[in-house]
């Protein structure tokens, strides 16, 4: 289960790993997206199914971690509700500028964030509010003497909008 839309960042981990699971498992293994709510849908579903090893979740820092922090109530307990039996991978977070944009470096990005004399303040594209990206935004929105106005804006299942004209950042 890739608790997230088909094509995202989650996606592409799982997809050549079911392949190769199928391979050394001689069986097929289907990868089955249903993604919403930061990944929860998803691992609920996992979280009430057989415990028999026939249904796994590629659980990420999102679904494990994340959510029982940003939302009241979950369906599941990651902490009783599953078994980690393998990191699949790791994924760094990174702040990348429109490379036509009008911010240099990420000092350039802040003073304009703090910046109370522009018409609208620097925004971003992310996967969503409580995703990773969202949140490490935030962290330096936090870290500015004056916090900085960066909006977010919900970005497609499959990646982020990249129109030059969308997002600064």
């Amino acid at each position: 289960m890739v608790p997230f839309p088909p094509g995202g960042p989650t996606d592409i981990v799982a997809r050549p790993l079911a392949k190769e699971l199928s391979r050394v498992l001689g069986q097929t293994v289907v990868v089955d997206n249903r993604g919403g709510a930061g990944g929860s849908i998803g691992a609920d579903v996992v979280s009430k199914s057989a415990p028999d090893g026939y249904t796994l979740l590629l659980g990420t820092v999102g679904t494990q971690a994340i959510n029982p922090s940003v939302y009241k109530s979950l369906p599941y307990d990651p902490r009783t509700d599953f078994t980690a039996i393998a990191l699949t991978g790791s994924a760094p977070v990174a702040i990348v500028v429109n490379g036509s944009g009008t911010y240099p470096n990420l000092a350039a990005l802040v003073a304009a964030g703090r910046d109370k004399s522009r018409a609208r303040p620097p925004n971003y594209g992310s996967a969503g509010s409580g995703s990773p990206g969202h949140l490490s935004l935030q962290v330096a929105d936090w870290r500015c003497a004056d916090p900085c106005s960066v909006q977010g804006e919900r970005a497609g299942g499959a990646g982020f909008d990249r129109r030059s004209d969308r997002h600064d950042v």
